[in-house]
């Protein structure tokens, strides 16, 4: 196993375990069985294997008293979670939680939403819910001694159902800082005597601290930032906490002309003591909500200025975030509401062009002929004359007002499809979104929903050249994704705005079909130029 071998080691552990009176003690066997789950889940993608693996090892350590056996719960709970099962991954999780006396993964089991609802009745249910364990969570006395090392941060598919999340995300964040205050205070000693810099005396020094420093969105977004504060004169410092440095965390380091400092998953006290030292002026904060590392350091003050971008489009709800700073594509003044922060909403609709001037989108020219188009329709099952109605946003987007969407498209062209992508990381989320669809569109309508698999980098480029149509997701809009199709010259329809916070909007090379407001499909003539 540790040599890389994990089909042998599949192997080994199966004819281990194997008979009636295996030559393995009940301890040994319950360590073999989780250990099998962990490979066939990581490396071989057997999800159901490795569950029956999984829930066998927990059947011995039952059997055996082995009540501080955590694992089998915790792996199984975050598999299933994964996999859109968050019913049954909760008292899983909620298990193992107990056995470790970890309070961050009490929290974090107490507020696990689904990835897929079947409709919304079904969403508010789970969003009362939610709120409803927060207020219970607050009065418990939570204690979080390493939030940096949580799961992830609990909130975060709570943005995509689309409503202000401003209260709820505040009293969150409250909590959180009361249960893991003996790690997240934390004041930068250059802040309580801070002056700012006098004109020329020396440049303004802005930190940028994410997890996704690398191949990411996030990144995408940076680059044209980075360069106009570059051209502009600020002192750049880029702390990058993911386990890689890449070519795009070099690209962003060059176009920023930045310091660079890569602390791959760092303790929390001496990530505060390395941005500490930088004595920035102002930190920020791309996309807080998606690590916990970031949003334990949030609750801190690292400098006088702290500000959240876009990078996760919603307010972080935390008191030491001074702005929220966004884009007049994404947001209006007038949604101030739904953020915490002071919104400030700068001109422009987005700052991803610069990216594909420096990284232009990697579709293969051949995907611009109808031949190239055909042979990538042949190998994903496409018909090879169909009108490709693609929405390929990360398929917890799609929510369940979508399936009235795909209905109407069906039903209003009779050479439509309708492809959807899976997540990366499980084949069984689709599976979920296709039962629930199942109960809006008829068996014919059924057979014209194509499914593609998790795609090599190469093929996701590719899939925008053999598509007609971007759908966009609603109410959560999507951003590269759009902004992929139109550096593809694929045209992007989308839902009437209904809320300004997720929805993007842009207009440059592409035509927008808009929905009407009682959701009807507006077809029309279409141009690229």
């Amino acid at each position: 196993e540790r040599a890389g071998r994990q089909r042998e080691a599949v192997t080994a552990y199966e004819q281990a375990l194997d008979g009636d009176a295996p030559a393995l003690t009940g301890e040994e066997q319950a360590m073999a069985y989780n250990n099998m789950g962990l490979l066939l889940k990581d490396h071989m993608r057997r999800y159901s294997d490795a569950e029956n693996a999984y829930r066998a090892s927990i059947e011995v350590a039952e059997r055996e008293g082995m009540t501080t056996f955590h694992y089998p719960y915790k792996n199984l709970g975050q598999m299933l979670e994964k996999n859109g099962r968050a019913a049954e991954a909760i008292p899983l999780l909620e298990t193992a939680a107990a056995m470790m006396n970890d309070d961050g993964l009490k929290l974090y089991a107490a507020l696990l939403l689904p990835y897929v609802y079947q409709d919304e009745k079904d969403m508010l249910r789970w969003r009362r819910n939610f709120v409803r364990n927060v207020k219970k969570l607050a009065k418990s006395g939570l204690r979080i001694d390493r939030p940096e090392r949580m799961d992830g941060v609990p909130q975060y598919y709570l943005s995509y159902h689309g409503r202000n999340d401003s209260k709820i995300n505040a009293r969150i964040a409250r909590m959180f800082r009361e249960a893991a205050k003996n790690a997240v205070t934390f004041t930068a000693p250059h802040v309580p005597s801070y002056a700012p810099p006098t004109p020329g005396s020396r440049a303004i020094r802005v930190g940028f601290v994410s997890y996704y420093l690398r191949a990411h969105s996030v990144s995408k977004m940076l680059a044209g930032l980075l360069d106009h504060l570059a051209e502009k004169g600020f002192e750049i410092h880029l702390f990058h906490l993911g386990r890689h440095v890449d070519d795009v965390t070099r690209l962003l380091e060059r176009v920023g002309k930045a310091q660079l400092t890569h602390m791959p998953h760092p303790a929390l006290h001496a990530l505060q003591s390395s941005v500490s030292a930088a004595r920035l002026d102002v930190l920020v904060l791309p996309e807080v909500g998606m690590d916990p590392h970031a949003y334990a350091l949030a609750m801190g003050r690292l400098a006088p200025v702290q500000l959240a971008m876009h990078g996760h489009a919603s307010t972080t709800g935390i008191d030491s975030i001074d702005y929220y700073v966004s884009y007049e594509g994404f947001s209006e003044p007038e949604a101030q509401e739904h953020y915490t922060e002071r919104l400030v909403v700068l001109p422009g609709l987005t700052p991803l062009p610069l990216w594909y001037k420096l990284q232009p989108f990697p579709m293969r020219p051949e995907m611009r002929t109808a031949e190239g188009r055909a042979a990538f329709r042949r190998r994903f099952g496409m018909p090879a004359d169909a009108t490709a109605y693609a929405c390929l946003q990360t398929i917890f987007k799609v929510d369940p007002r979508f399936d009235d969407v795909a209905a109407q498209i069906l039903e209003g062209d009779a050479r439509a499809v309708i492809v959807l992508k899976e997540l990366p990381m499980t084949d069984q989320v689709g599976q979920l979104v296709r039962q629930r669809m199942r109960r809006r569109l008829s068996s014919e309508q059924m057979a014209r929903l194509v499914y593609l698999p998790p795609l090599s980098d190469q093929d996701y480029a590719d899939s925008y050249g053999a598509m007609d149509i971007l759908l966009d997701s609603f109410p959560f809009g999507g951003h590269t994704t759009t902004m992929d199709a139109i550096s593809a010259g694929v045209p992007v329809s989308r839902r009437a705005r209904t809320h300004s916070l997720f929805c993007f909007v842009f207009s440059e090379r592409k035509i927008i079909l808009p929905w009407g407001a009682d959701e009807r499909i507006c077809f029309m003539q279409i141009n690229v130029q």
